[in-house]
């Protein structure tokens, strides 16, 4: 309709350029009919909801900490391939930015025995930094870490009173990993 109304605004113009005065008369009372039971109808109708985010959904089982959700995964990879399934989810291995944060990521590891891969690495530059661009203002490195191996490194978490390691992206220490949602 907003297309129809448009184009007898422009009969209008066109007919009163031809001083043809009686026809321009007639399409603008068409138009202004038309326009009003245009805006009438719009008045009626629903009111549109807002695009929803088409993000991709945390997966059941993941734990919700001050906004974030994050979920263990009990998948030897590299730390590569660990980035790579976060990403497939819809998020990204950990980024960890305070102590509490920290102290609950280690809590996802079960019985102190696991070592699961964080999103923290030196691959770019040799200084470390987090996979999701967030500035590393915030460690947590154990004594004697990070592990300075040839080439890059890549952090890792337990649960134990240590703080994060680090090693090669084929460690064969390292039991899982630790996805993150932002919200």
């Amino acid at each position: 309709l907003r297309k129809y109304v448009a184009s007898l605004a422009g009969l209008v113009k066109q007919s009163m350029a031809q001083d043809r005065i009686e026809e321009a008369k007639a399409v603008k009372a068409e138009k202004d009919k038309t326009a009003f039971m245009l805006a009438d109808a719009e008045t009626k109708l629903p009111k549109a909801e807002p695009p929803v985010n088409e993000k991709t959904p945390v997966p059941e089982g993941a734990k919700e900490f001050r906004g974030h959700y994050y979920i263990k995964m009990d998948e030897t990879l590299t730390w590569h391939a660990a980035q790579a399934k976060c990403e497939d989810m819809g998020g990204h291995l950990v980024t960890i930015t305070s102590k509490v944060e920290s102290d609950f990521v280690k809590k996802l590891a079960s019985a102190g025995k696991d070592t699961l891969w964080i999103g923290l690495t030196s691959e770019k530059g040799g200084k470390f930094q987090w996979t999701d661009g967030t500035a590393m203002t915030f460690s947590d490195w154990d004594k004697g870490q990070p592990f300075a191996a040839s080439g890059a490194d890549f952090a890792a978490i337990a649960n134990t009173a240590k703080g994060w390691s680090s090693g090669r992206d084929n460690s064969d220490v390292v039991t899982g990993y630790i996805c993150e949602w932002d919200k």
